[in-house]
């Protein structure tokens, strides 16, 4: 687990995984919630944004400081540690039918973690259809 792909959108930043609070981390950059800060506080380029600290460090991350918020976190530990081996297995499978079941899985398990996200930040459903209906790309 020595790096987890920052991808959507062409970005080709990649961030180091070393700690719990990094999965935590990048669960919050890959979602739609993050997407839309990152687009608000980074420099867009040919394919993507900018993603260096002097940017980085002006967007808004949660910290997590309470039993739900903690509760939340554990979760999408868990769901990035499943979404890491998803995708290593996505690598190596060979088997257009095992394949799509791959991409399916990996497909609901972003979701759950949007969801957990979303609920981290206390987004109403208001602010929830505006990210999902996107428009930043």
């Amino acid at each position: 687990e020595s790096a987890y792909q920052l991808r959507r959108y062409g970005s080709s930043a990649q961030a180091g995984v070393s700690t719990k609070s990094d999965k935590v981390l990048l669960a919050i950059l890959n979602s739609p919630l993050g997407w839309y800060l990152i687009s608000k506080y980074c420099t867009q380029i040919q394919n993507g944004y900018q993603l260096i600290f002097k940017y980085l460090e002006k967007v808004p991350i949660k910290e997590i400081s309470n039993a739900s918020e903690k509760r939340i976190a554990v979760e999408i530990i868990k769901l990035v540690d499943f979404l890491l081996q998803l995708n290593h297995d996505l690598q190596t499978e060979k088997l257009p039918a095992n394949i799509e079941q791959i991409k399916t899985r990996i497909a609901h398990s972003e979701e759950k973690i949007n969801k957990l996200v979303y609920e981290l930040y206390q987004l109403t459903p208001e602010e929830i259809k505006m990210l999902e209906g996107g428009g930043h790309e």
